[in-house]
């Protein structure tokens, strides 16, 4: 094992509970995370190092996807940061990686984890092949894809056993006790610094885990009223039935892709509701 690709989000981290901590909109608050998720992103590249890790790309995968700073990681370890990115959380990713990790992610949404939502916090529930789904499992369904095996998560309680729940029994490191969805027993950064290099170190030894690939895939975005869904399907000339828009694809990208516009104009519809109220 050579070559590592670390998905990096943010809500995750230890010490975060509210959403202006992960905006950049709110720069007194936003500027509490960018400390944190450098802290643990190089504990856990550190613990890889040591394993003989020779090559770490780290995908930047929270928002505007500029949260690390580039001066702050090991001058040689790769970072993709910005946006738009076509595959988004998981861009550069392909079948010369040995392996990925999910690095501060959260539970999906309408469940009880700390930020909890998918892709878009306007989504009330996002389905997969009817069932509910997070961006862990998305985003694992995409690196089977290619053919690249999950080996360690890190999120809060919650985020922990759903993911073992979705995809299998995969090795995770639990950031925080997740109270309720703006709420967090916390761990000591000197504790959970600790546990990422440990993990990185036995990196080679972690159970590999794959998601399970489907020959179709019916992709389902849920909102909170049925106008909403129907404007942003209009836009993007797909189906809704009252307060959820579906695409069916045999293509695993596609469905991907087509989560990804539907994100991006559910942020424009409704950006411009808010201007016409003001």
């Amino acid at each position: 094992m050579k070559k590592i690709y670390i998905s990096a989000d943010v809500e995750g981290l230890n010490g975060i509970t509210s959403f202006k901590q992960v905006l950049p909109e709110f720069p007194l608050d936003y500027a509490q995370m960018r400390p944190q998720v450098h802290l643990e992103l190089n504990a856990l590249i550190n613990g890889l190092k040591k394993a003989n890790i020779k090559t770490i790309v780290v995908n930047d995968a929270h928002n505007t996807m500029t949260n690390i700073t580039l001066s702050e990681l090991p001058e040689d370890v790769t970072l993709i940061s910005g946006k738009p990115k076509k595959i988004s959380m998981m861009y550069g990713l392909d079948e010369t990686f040995d392996g990925a990790i999910f690095l501060g992610y959260h539970a999906k949404a309408g469940s009880d984890g700390v930020l909890a939502h998918t892709f878009n916090m306007h989504f009330t529930k996002v389905w997969l092949n009817n069932k509910t789904i997070s961006e862990a499992e998305l985003n694992a369904i995409y690196a089977k894809t290619k053919n690249v095996p999950i080996i360690l998560a890190s999120g809060d309680d919650v985020f922990c056993a759903e993911i073992n729940s979705d995809i299998g029994s995969i090795s995770t490191i639990q950031t925080k006790k997740a109270i309720n969805k703006f709420a967090a027993i916390c761990k000591t950064n000197k504790e959970l610094l600790s546990e990422y290099t440990n993990a990185g170190k036995n990196i080679k030894n972690l159970p590999k885990i794959n998601a399970n690939l489907s020959d179709n895939y019916h992709l389902k975005v849920e909102f909170e009223n049925s106008t909403i869904a129907q404007k942003i399907a209009e836009e993007i000339n797909l189906k809704y039935n009252d307060n959820s828009i579906e695409f069916i694809s045999t293509d695993y990208e596609e469905i991907y892709t087509t989560l990804q516009k539907i994100s991006a104009q559910t942020t424009i519809v409704l950006q411009k509701s808010q201007n016409q109220l003001v």
